[in-house]
C-alpha cells in the first residue's frame, strides 16, 4: 500500500485491515464497481472511507444513505475520528431537510467551491434542484449507496429495516438535531442534555432503541420518582416521548414504548417557601439601605425581579429619567458543551412575558441608582461596565458567586442583628414582594405582570404565601378606606 493509503488508515487510528476489508477494498481503488456484503460492524464504511481521504482535494464521494439518523451518527463519529487533521474534518459534509438553512447553504458551497471529500445524503435530496446543481458543478470521485438492503426493501414495499441502535447513541444525536438547533444553550444544556446525560444514558444506555418496551419506561419512572421530585421526572419523560418519537419516525425502532398507558407521579403540594412580613420586610430594607452591597437586595425587594434578570441589568436597561427598569434579558450560568466549560450569558428571558417594564416608585431607590459609578479602577486602569451590578473586576457577576459574595453575607447580617426574621433565598424575596403586593390590594393581574407571568396560575400557586396576620391588615386597610370600620 502506499503512504498515501498509510496516512489515511492512521487517520482512523488502524493498524490493519481484516481480509474481507483488504479483498474489497482493492478493486474500489482500482475504481472498479463494487458490492459488499459484510456482518453489521464488519466495517464496511471504512471502505468507502478511506479511499475518500486519499482522493486529490476536491474529489467528493457521494454517500447515499437512507436514513437522517444514520447520517448524522455517522458524520458525527468521523469527524470525531478525524480531529486530529481539522480540515479533513471539516470536508466531512451532512446534507439533508432537517438542517438549519444556514448550514445547508454553507453545506452546498463547499461542495460546489471543493471543499467536500464525503457528502452524506438521502436518496430524495437529488430531487431538489439546488442540490443537483450543486453536484453537477462538482467532481464526484465515487458514489457509494450505504444500507443497500434497506433501499431495495424501502423502495419495493417489502417491509421495513430497523437499525440497530443504542439508546445512549440515538438520545445524544436526537438532541442535537432536535433540540439544539433551536433552544437557548442554557435551555438546551439544563433541560435537555443535563437530563438525558446524568439519568436517562445511566438507564437506557447500552439498551438497544428497540429492544425497549412501555414496562422499561414506567419501571425507570417509578424508580426515578423515589430518588427526584415530581418535575424532574417530568423532565425525563418529556426527553424520552422526544428520544422515540423520533427514533420512530426515522425507522430506528417499530413501535414506540411511550404509551397512554404511563403514569407519571402525582405533583404534591408545592414545597413550602416563606415571605417577610411587612415589618420584617422594612427591617431588611433599611438595613439594604446602609449597607455598601445593599442597594441589590433593595431593587430584589422593591420590584420582585428575579436573580437572573438583576445580574442582566445593563445600563441601557435603566431609564432613570421615568423611573423605569427595563427588562430585556437575564444573566444565565451554565455548561457549554462546544467550549467544554461553564460559561456565563446574557441572552433574552424565558419567554416574552418576562421582558417587561418596571416603575421605580420608592425614591431613595430611584436616587441611589443615580448616584451608581458607570467605570471603575482595576489596576491602575479605568474599565467601563456594562452591567449594572458586576463582579470587582467589572465583569458580569457569575450568579453563584454573586449569591455567595454578596447576599448570604448580607442575610448572615440581617440574622445577626435580628434573630427572628428567617434567612430567606433570593427567590423568595420574589415571593415576599408578590406576597406583599397582593396583601396591600393591588390587583393580582398587575401583579403577574410586574413579576413577568402570563397568567395567574403560577402567581397564585406559587409566589403568594400571605400569612392570616398580614391578611388581616390588608382587609383592615381596605375596611378603613370604604368608612367601614368606626
Amino acid at each position: 500500500m502506499s503512504s498515501n493509503f498509510e496516512k489515511a488508515l492512521h487517520l482512523f487510528h488502524v493498524d490493519n485491515l481484516r481480509p474481507e476489508q483488504e479483498q474489497a477494498l482493492k478493486p474500489i481503488l482500482d475504481g472498479k464497481d463494487v458490492i459488499i456484503s459484510l456482518r453489521t460492524g464488519g466495517g464496511k464504511s471504512l471502505l468507502y472511507q478511506l479511499p475518500a481521504l486519499m482522493d486529490s482535494p476536491g474529489e467528493i464521494t457521494l454517500v447515499f444513505s437512507p436514513l437522517i439518523a444514520l447520517q448524522m451518527d455517522q458524520v458525527l463519529s468521523l469527524r470525531k475520528k478525524l480531529m486530529a487533521s481539522e480540515a479533513v474534518g471539516n470536508e466531512v459534509i451532512l446534507l439533508n431537510s432537517a438542517m438549519p438553512a444556514g448550514e445547508r447553504d454553507d453545506a452546498l458551497c463547499r461542495i460546489r467551491t471543493g471543499r467536500a471529500r464525503l457528502v452524506y445524503l438521502a436518496p430524495e435530496q437529488l430531487q431538489n434542484a439546488e442540490v443537483r446543481g450543486a453536484l453537477q458543478s462538482a467532481a464526484i470521485r465515487r458514489v457509494v449507496v450505504d444500507e443497500a438492503q434497506y433501499e431495495l426493501e424501502h423502495c419495493a414495499g417489502q417491509g421495513s429495516c430497523i437499525k440497530t441502535m443504542k439508546f445512549s447513541a440515538w438520545a445524544v444525536t436526537c438532541l442535537g438535531m432536535y433540540k439544539k438547533p433551536y433552544v437557548k444553550g442554557n435551555t438546551y444544556s439544563g433541560t435537555y442534555l443535563a437530563p438525558v446525560e446524568n439519568h436517562l444514558i445511566l438507564y437506557f444506555g447500552q439498551m438497544n432503541l428497540d429492544d425497549i418496551r412501555p414496562y422499561h419506561v414506567q419501571k425507570y419512572i417509578n424508580t426515578a420518582a423515589e430518588k427526584y421530585a415530581p418535575e424532574t421526572v417530568k423532565k425525563d419523560y418529556t426527553a424520552l416521548a422526544l428520544i422515540f418519537q423520533t427514533a420512530v419516525d426515522n425507522q430506528l425502532c417499530s413501535n414506540n414504548p411511550m404509551v397512554k398507558s404511563i403514569r407519571l407521579p402525582k405533583y404534591e403540594t408545592v414545597t413550602e417557601k416563606h415571605a417577610f412580613t411587612q415589618e420584617q420586610y422594612e427591617r431588611v430594607y433599611a438595613m439594604a439601605k446602609s449597607d455598601p452591597n445593599g442597594l441589590a437586595i433593595m431593587l430584589l425587594l422593591e420590584t420582585g425581579i428575579s436573580r437572573s434578570e438583576l445580574l442582566g441589568l445593563r445600563w441601557e436597561d435603566l431609564d432613570l429619567d421615568h423611573a423605569l427598569l427595563q427588562i430585556n434579558q437575564g444573566l444565565v450560568f451554565y455548561h457549554s458543551e462546544e467550549q467544554g466549560k461553564w460559561i456565563s450569558e446574557s441572552d433574552g428571558l424565558k419567554n416574552q412575558h418576562r421582558q417587561r417594564s418596571i416603575p421605580i416608585v420608592n425614591p431613595d431607590l430611584l436616587e441611589s441608582l443615580k448616584m451608581l459609578p458607570h467605570d471603575l479602577t482595576v489596576d491602575k486602569q479605568t474599565v467601563k461596565t456594562q452591567h449594572v451590578f458586576h463582579s470587582p473586576e467589572g465583569k458580569p457577576y457569575q450568579p453563584n458567586n454573586w449569591v455567595n459574595r454578596v447576599y448570604r453575607p448580607f442575610m448572615d447580617k440581617v440574622r445577626a442583628r435580628y434573630p427572628d426574621i428567617p434567612k430567606l433565598s433570593v427567590r423568595e424575596l420574589r415571593h415576599t414582594r408578590a406576597t406583599l403586593w397582593i396583601a396591600q390590594g393591588i390587583d393580582p393581574y398587575l401583579v403577574a405582570r410586574l413579576l413577568g407571568h402570563s397568567d395567574l396560575k403560577m402567581l397564585t400557586k406559587i409566589y403568594d404565601h400571605t400569612s392570616p396576620e398580614t391578611l388581616r391588615k390588608a382587609i383592615e386597610r381596605t375596611a378603613d378606606k370604604k368608612g367601614m370600620n368606626p
